[in-house]
């Protein structure tokens, strides 16, 4: 990962999931969290504080005042609206590549978007995209739907739940229609076929 605002949004991502997952109210709340310790400015020996909190502002005392507006804030940037590279490297171009030849890896186009996923599925299953994400409910919508959740987690490693929000649908209805999508690909080789060729078409995006 990258320093500065995709750390941060990290940071945030993980002090606010509890928040998110409405376990609790605020960040301050969860009891099994290192948020304490960034509030309070000292933590223990295995938390490093001098990773993050000198991003903050040039003092501690200003980095912590900071670092708490941070968590307060409703609509701070989104961590998994960040870009991707190779499911994994958040961070602009160069530094992917960077990483990804000192491992050896061959250079990969970056993590496609839920709009990108939805689109191609839309387009190849002849459907206009506003139809994926219209309140209606139509059959065929709703099984391009499903197979955009599973694509899309398929080749980008995008979240059944991200998918949920981007067609303004219900998470567990989308994890069961894609639980059952699984399970039918085992017996409909029709279907597998399909599937196949929509992976390509995806990955070739």
């Amino acid at each position: 990962m990258e320093k500065d605002r995709y750390l941060l949004a990290l940071l945030r991502y993980i002090h606010r999931n509890p928040v998110e997952a409405r376990l609790v109210e605020r960040v301050e709340q969860f009891a099994w969290s290192s948020d304490r310790y960034y509030r309070r400015g000292r933590g223990p020996d295995w938390l490093d504080l001098d990773c993050v909190l000198p991003l903050l502002g040039p003092t501690r005392r200003v980095a912590v005042s900071k670092y708490r507006r941070l968590m307060g804030e409703e609509e701070g940037e989104s961590y998994e609206s960040l870009r991707s590279y190779a499911q994994a490297i958040k961070g602009g171009e160069a530094f992917a590549q960077r990483i990804l030849q000192e491992a050896g890896e061959p250079i990969r186009k970056a993590a496609l978007t839920e709009a990108t996923v939805a689109s191609v599925i839309a387009r190849e299953l002849g459907l206009r995209l506003k139809d994926l994400r219209s309140e209606r409910r139509h059959r065929d919508a709703s099984r391009a739907r499903i197979v955009a959740a599973y694509l899309g987690r398929a080749v980008s490693a995008l979240p059944v739940s991200r998918m949920a929000r981007y067609f303004g649908r219900d998470e567990s209805t989308l994890v069961r229609g894609v639980l059952k999508l699984e399970e039918k690909l085992k017996s409909d080789t029709s279907l597998r076929r399909r599937l196949v060729r929509l992976d390509a078409t995806l990955r070739s995006t």
